[in-house]
């Protein structure tokens, strides 16, 4: 109900076997060039389709919010106590690489990264999709403050007796 279901994608290794990169750059021990066996593919078509991705609702969730501090706090400690004016981090920088490894993790990598990013009480995939959701209140033009929102829609009484009259004490 939350979920849509994301386009099938192609996915190709990064990596190549040592044997296939030796014969491209004609490593060849008695100095002859090896035989290309590798063709050429065609670049792919740019796609001009409208994503299938649901549009992100920017909200300001107040526990994906803390997750996101609990982690760079616990970041924070790991980091070396020295203080250096030449190196700075991002935290949400941070989170938002951490996210994107774990979206693309299997096995046991994506348990530990799991455990790690995932309150107890939440499903990974509604985390990222909340995630996403704050992300998109932090590139809002108008950005979601729950916590002024109360304080924004208070005024603030005129009261006479505030007001200095003609019969109050000199300055």
């Amino acid at each position: 109900r939350y979920y849509t279901q994301a386009p099938q994608a192609r996915y190709t290794p990064m990596v190549r076997t040592a044997q296939r990169v030796a014969l491209r750059h004609s490593f060849e021990t008695d100095g002859t060039p090896a035989p290309s066996t590798v063709r050429p593919r065609p670049p792919a078509p740019p796609t001009n389709a409208p994503s299938q991705l649901p549009a992100l609702t920017p909200d300001n969730d107040a526990k994906i919010s803390q997750l996101v501090v609990d982690f760079m706090m616990r970041i924070s400690r790991t980091l070396p106590q020295q203080q250096s004016r030449t190196e700075l981090f991002s935290p949400l920088s941070i989170i938002t690489v951490a996210n994107l490894l774990f979206l693309g993790s299997g096995g046991s990598t994506h348990e530990e990264f799991g455990k790690v990013l995932t309150p107890s009480s939440m499903n990974w995939k509604r985390m990222h999709q909340r995630y996403g959701n704050v992300l998109a209140n932090l590139m809002s033009p108008e950005p979601i403050d729950s916590r002024r929102d109360q304080w924004r829609r208070q005024t603030c009484p005129r009261d006479d007796d505030y007001e200095d009259g003609e019969g109050g004490p000199a300055p």
